[in-house]
């Protein structure tokens, strides 16, 4: 989730950009030529045949030891979260439109929770309803902080991109019902999917062979 004030270097953006250098420039010039640059906005950036990164810009400036930063200045003494959730549903809608129109899925970590300051179970009905709810298969990466530790002692294969263990991927393929996962996350019970087989396959395949 991105800032709306062109700020980029912390967070999940620092491993994208390691992986891919082009969500980075795109965002950086979009922000210099303030073309659409702005709360509730979207870009999408093609890094690869069948893979593009999508710039949301769901957030309104960042937080500092001072305060909240955004364009106009340190708001000091103001603490507030930066997130903007009418801003992360209007972003959300732009993805499903976008995701429709190549007919692609969707992955994403638990966006707006870490230093945007959000609530994953504000933001997670969001995705169901503008995404989930378009017929778009959603994937939801996540690893709590206290598996990490565990994790990294079973030699399980993470993603190149995040580190996440591949175990502890949500399908969200129908908002019709929400279940607890077995690692002991929330999850939404999906409707067995084309897409939802290649990622169960996936799974098991990254459970007994490494990833590069």
């Amino acid at each position: 989730m991105s800032n709306d004030i062109g700020a980029w270097g912390r967070g999940f953006v620092t491993a994208l950009s390691r992986r891919w250098p082009e969500p980075e420039a795109a965002y950086r010039a979009w922000h210099r030529s303030g073309d659409g640059f702005t709360l509730g906005a979207m870009q999408t950036v093609q890094v690869d045949d069948e893979i593009w990164v999508a710039n949301m810009i769901g957030q309104h400036g960042i937080r500092t030891t001072a305060g909240l930063r955004t364009a106009t200045g340190v708001q000091r003494g103001d603490h507030s979260a930066p997130i903007r959730y009418p801003a992360v549903q209007q972003c959300l809608r732009t993805l499903a439109e976008a995701a429709t129109a190549r007919g692609a899925s969707v992955h994403l970590p638990r966006i707006g929770v870490g230093l945007a300051g959000g609530v994953w179970e504000r933001i997670e009905p969001l995705i169901v309803e503008a995404v989930v709810g378009r017929g778009v298969a959603v994937t939801v990466y996540d690893l709590p902080s206290a598996r990490r530790a565990k994790t990294a002692r079973t030699g399980v294969p993470r993603d190149a991109v995040s580190g996440w263990d591949p175990r502890s991927v949500r399908l969200m393929t129908s908002p019709s019902s929400v279940d607890r996962d077995p690692a002991g996350g929330v999850g939404t019970s999906a409707k067995r999917t084309d897409h939802g087989d290649r990622q169960a396959r996936a799974r098991r395949q990254g459970e007994s062979a490494a990833d590069g």
